[in-house]
């Protein structure tokens, strides 16, 4: 699907149209979840972090701002924000060493 040559140097305002014609209405996958902050802690409407409660991959909103450009697009994200959550949920919160 990304190599496919009508997709070649597209730009990334073009990504929804493109998903859109290339996987349909079928494509597995989600743009949008829950809300978190930068140590995924879900939060409230008011952007209050919710005590003990977090989200990463696909139960996260997606940081590609609501759009699905194809499949894997969840991985890294998941994993940077599974290991920030770790390392809130056990109060190591120094930022110097939060990568």
């Amino acid at each position: 699907m990304l190599g496919s040559p009508s997709i070649v140097g597209a730009s990334l305002r073009d990504s929804r149209r493109l998903n859109d014609r290339h996987q349909g209405e079928d494509a597995i996958g989600a743009a949008t979840g829950l809300v978190i902050n930068e140590w995924a802690q879900v939060t409230k409407a008011d952007d209050q972090p919710i005590a003990g409660l977090y989200a990463c991959g696909n139960e996260a909103n997606s940081i590609m701002g609501g759009v699905y450009p194809g499949p894997g697009i969840t991985i890294g994200p998941a994993i940077a924000f599974a290991h920030r959550a770790v390392r809130h949920a056990l109060g190591d919160t120094d930022v110097r060493r939060a990568a």
